[in-house]
């Protein structure tokens, strides 16, 4: 049996990582104008829940680093989904699940450090080869090019 003492002790040492997490990285991910007004074709919610993939997989690479200190404010400025979205399949009757492209990303920002210094950022990258398109989810590429600046912003690679 556990004692509280202990149990409570394991809870916040669990919890502890989170936290630290959180914190790694001052990260904010805004829709570009251009990508925008692609919403009506592309659908609101998915560019939302895109901004929000993007700003968890920086957070998350940089924590995984050992943290990070300033901000980053990056702009998704353009985005092709692998597979038709919803919102395209409502307008497009011809499209289905079935439908594949070459998907990606592209983004740009600026990262500003706690002395104030400014470095810009961008980053894009976009399937070339029609072959990987197979037994992919919408967003497959655009996620592909999340995490692949993730990890190089992480590491240092701005």
């Amino acid at each position: 049996m556990i004692r509280p003492a202990l149990f409570l002790t394991l809870l916040l040492a669990a919890a502890a990582p989170a936290a630290v997490q959180a914190q790694a990285s001052d990260v904010h991910v805004s829709i570009g104008p251009a990508l925008q007004e692609k919403a009506r074709d592309l659908g609101q919610r998915d560019l939302d829940r895109l901004a929000s993939d993007l700003e968890a997989s920086v957070q998350r690479a940089v924590a995984q680093r050992g943290g990070g200190a300033g901000r980053l404010e990056l702009t998704l400025t353009d985005a092709q989904p692998s597979r038709p979205t919803f919102e395209q399949m409502a307008h497009r009757p011809g499209l289905s699940m079935e439908s594949v492209s070459n998907g990606g990303a592209t983004l740009d920002g600026v990262e500003i450090a706690p002395d104030g210094t400014r470095r810009p950022v961008h980053f894009a990258w976009y399937e070339t080869d029609i072959r990987w398109a197979q037994s992919r989810a919408t967003w497959t590429d655009a996620h592909k090019a999340f995490d692949l600046f993730a990890r190089r912003y992480a590491a240092g690679k701005r």
